[in-house]
């Protein structure tokens, strides 16, 4: 606050307050809120700032007298999650730092800096135990940025980086549990456990030579868990070993032969190295022994379209959509198939179906907006188009038929605009500048 940084400091004190379970529990919470006012009157929040003012003046008056009431101990850490705990007089000391912080004139060099990092020892431990709490409840996304942000502050917490590592992984948020179970496995390499949850998320992160190498030390030691192998399998055959990921694979047609979904798991691989032969033969296996598994017809009918028979793409993903008849993947992939049939009416029909289920999923705005646009209905056609460029800017063909869409209206500057973005997008994504191919 005295230093300027109106914004931070507004943070700071609203964290400082949020940490007290009753707001008049310490004998600074009133001087919290006047601060706190004031900032946000500097703000130009004026509204917020005469909130904290009432309440500032309120709690003057309803102070409690010493003792009154006991604030709980930090909480310990205990399990998988542990928290390096904050005591009371830890919380007390950060809130008198906060509010009763040397003027910045009368702050020596060395004394500023001491009184910074004592501060943001405190504030990481605060993070750090808000994220223990979030943890233990299993509400893993916010643990995540509690850990994260405690790591901002203290990145030397005890026992951080395993709290943050398993946050972000359970939370599903894999390139954020990266960081901190790398640097745990530096510190302990035969944690087989840590092994395989970086493993995992390299794996779900798409980066699958980092995967296959982070596996390799262990492939003797997996567990009979078909999702570990499936991964480490699929991580190998991408990286250029497919007689390591295909002896994973062999592994869990062994241990699972009479499992459909173990089945469906392995012609998922071969499908991904566009081995069909053998993924058809898994996935025919899948529904012997289970003729309502789902996504088994679906990939049925990606392997037929990949192979040019559309009759039979459409006979499977129809036969998915008997098993499961909200599966998105198969409705935009059945309207798809419609659209190379020149069925545009039942692919129309698809895509609004599609989109009924997530309105967000760009490809399928910009297929509709471009079957519209064939059909004529120009208007309906621009509306999906720009929906479209808005889910995915960085993607070329949706100017493209943008422009078309506009210049068939007599919007002519939106179309050269539409139409200069596309063929800046399409330079810029062209295989000389990125060694990729086209998307579309």
């Amino acid at each position: 606050f005295n230093a300027g940084h109106l914004v931070k400091a507004v943070a700071a004190l609203q964290k400082s307050l949020s940490l007290a379970p009753h707001a008049g529990d310490t004998p600074d919470a009133a001087e919290a809120h006047e601060l706190l006012g004031k900032a946000q009157k500097k703000l130009g929040r004026h509204a917020e700032a005469e909130s904290e003012q009432s309440r500032a003046k309120q709690l003057r008056g309803q102070q409690p007298e010493p003792g009154s009431r006991q604030i709980p101990d930090a909480i310990s850490g205990s399990g998988s999650v542990e928290a390096a705990s904050l005591s009371r007089s830890g919380q007390q000391e950060l809130r008198s730092m906060l509010l009763h912080a040397p003027q910045e004139s009368d702050i020596p060099s060395t004394q500023e800096s001491e009184f910074v990092t004592s501060v943001s020892a405190l504030l990481g431990e605060a993070y750090h135990n808000l994220g223990v709490i979030d943890a233990r409840a299993s509400r893993y996304a916010n643990a995540e940025e509690e850990f994260a942000e405690a790591a901002r502050w203290n990145p030397r917490i005890e026992k951080l980086d395993r709290n943050w590592g398993l946050a972000a992984f359970r939370a599903e948020r894999y390139e954020h549990a990266i960081g901190p179970i790398e640097r745990l496995l530096r510190q302990s390499p035969k944690d087989n456990n840590l092994r395989q949850m970086l493993g995992l998320s390299y794996y779900m992160t798409d980066q699958f030579a980092k995967s296959a190498e982070t596996f390799r030390p262990i492939l003797n030691e997996l567990a009979d868990n078909p999702v570990l192998l499936y991964a480490a399998g699929v991580a190998l055959v991408r990286s250029g070993d497919s007689a390591a990921g295909g002896r994973l694979f062999t592994r869990m047609l062994e241990h699972g032969a009479n499992s459909p979904e173990v089945h469906l798991m392995v012609g998922q691989a071969y499908y991904g190295q566009s081995q069909f032969p053998e993924a058809l033969l898994e996935f025919q296996r899948a529904l012997d022994l289970n003729s309502n598994l789902a996504e088994a017809h679906y990939f049925i009918g990606m392997l037929y379209f990949k192979q040019g028979k559309l009759d039979e793409a459409v006979q499977e993903l129809n036969a998915e959509l008997s098993v499961n008849s909200r599966s998105v993947p198969a409705m935009y992939q059945l309207a798809y198939v419609h659209l190379e049939q020149r069925q545009t009416e039942e692919a129309i029909r698809l895509l609004n179906a599609v989109l009924a289920e997530k309105p967000s999923y760009g490809d399928a705005h910009y297929q509709l907006g471009k079957a519209l646009l064939d059909k004529g209905e120009t208007q309906g056609a621009i509306q999906h188009l720009e929906t479209a460029t808005q889910l995915q800017p960085a993607q070329s063909y949706g100017y493209y038929q943008l422009s078309l869409a506009y210049r068939r209206v007599g919007r002519v500057e939106d179309a050269d605009k539409a139409l200069r973005t596309y063929q800046q997008l399409k330079e810029k994504n062209s295989p000389q500048n990125s060694g990729e191919g086209p998307s579309k």
